[in-house]
């Protein structure tokens, strides 16, 4: 079996919502949502949203994200760590 490739999303407070963002993959992939649950299954639409792009612009793509074969780490920011605690 091979090691998962892990994508690191940073979860911030932003205000009047959450947002969460990456720098492991190529592209800005942003997502906001209003609760916690919302914003990693919006990232995750966002982040499948970019590759199906960047397929059909011919674009090139690691096979991990193509075949789904990654994990997802969230990182919380300091302040989604000040939102959820306190």
């Amino acid at each position: 079996m091979n090691k998962m490739d892990k994508i690191i999303c940073t979860i911030e407070w932003a205000g009047d919502n959450w947002c969460a963002s990456n720098d492991t993959v190529d592209g800005v992939i942003v997502a906001t949502g209003k609760t916690l649950e919302e914003v990693k299954k919006n990232f995750q639409e966002a982040l499948d949203f970019d590759v199906a792009m960047a397929k059909e612009n011919g674009l090139e793509i690691p096979s991990f994200l193509i075949l789904h074969d990654y994990t997802i780490e969230y990182a919380y920011a300091l302040s989604a760590l000040n939102k959820s605690f306190l």
